[in-house]
């Protein structure tokens, strides 16, 4: 159970600021990173690290803001993100609570699965039935994007790492 103390308060401003900057630094037309051409997409393996490190209740209320934010900036299916990333921030939540230990494998894995399935049924429900785009290259876009994404996923978790073990000190 969270208790609502002033340290909360500023972990989770904390939390809310890495999301900004991951955020921020997939999508700023300045800043925009990309490896051969593709661009890591970060956001899956931040809701990971947060499921690993908060559980289920935060990973759902972080993907909605993180949905809300990628809502923003892509084309496709309005609504599609907020509604994948809570649902699977939950779920990845409940299953690093049971099946999964703190480490950045874990994190690596949970973010795999985030990402290439939220790639497939944005291909299927958006690519694939609009805009009916070949199946071949829609799988070869999501699967170097999460190459390139396991690039900088490790700043991210560690990110999220450093900012929950310093505040799970100060509660000790």
């Amino acid at each position: 159970m969270m208790r609502y103390t002033r340290e909360n308060y500023i972990k989770w401003a904390a939390y809310g600021i890495l999301l900004l900057v991951v955020f921020l630094i997939q999508t700023s037309y300045r800043f925009q990173f990309s490896l051969f051409g593709i661009r890591p997409d970060l956001i899956p393996f931040y809701i990971a690290a947060i499921a690993l490190f908060e559980g289920p209740a935060c990973a759902g209320t972080t993907g909605f803001f993180a949905g809300l934010l990628c809502d923003f900036t892509r084309s496709g299916i309005d609504g599609f993100f907020p509604f994948y990333y809570v649902c699977f921030g939950v779920l990845a939540g409940l299953a690093a609570e049971k099946y999964f230990r703190k480490n950045i494998l874990s994190g690596l894995v949970i973010g795999s699965f985030l990402s290439v399935f939220r790639n497939l049924c944005e291909y299927v429900f958006y690519y694939g039935l609009i805009l009916r785009a070949p199946f071949l290259i829609g799988m070869r876009i999501t699967f170097t994007e999460l190459i390139a994404s396991f690039f900088l996923s490790p700043l991210v978790y560690f990110s999220v790492s450093l900012i929950n073990r310093h505040f799970a000190e100060e509660e000790d």
